[in-house]
């Protein structure tokens, strides 16, 4: 036999049910975000474009911005043959996980 009182839930427990939900909603994305780059790794390598004459516009380095968004390395621009702008990041170029780097 079901009561009103079963029926009814206390605005106490409900009000935790809810901020248990919210520090999850919140808690979880930050927690991946900071723990994922110490078990995925990605390298990834792709030649360069088989130009015979690239023309190299400007060259730099990248360094630790900041204690979360660490990329060092470096990067040189170059113009192919064809008028296309390439972005090149050198082999010493590294950057932690992140959306769509």
């Amino acid at each position: 036999m079901v009561t009103t009182r079963m029926l009814m839930r206390s605005p106490r427990r409900t009000a935790l049910v809810v901020a248990a939900a919210a520090v999850a909603v919140l808690t979880v994305p930050l927690a991946w975000y900071l723990a994922s780059p110490l078990f995925l790794t990605q390298a990834v390598s792709e030649t360069a474009p088989a130009a015979p004459a690239q023309r190299r516009l400007a060259a730099g380095q990248f360094g630790v911005v900041d204690g979360l968004h660490k990329g060092e390395g470096a990067a040189t621009l170059v113009r192919l043959p064809d008028g296309q702008t390439v972005l090149r990041l050198e082999d010493d170029f590294r950057v932690t996980n992140g959306p769509d780097l």
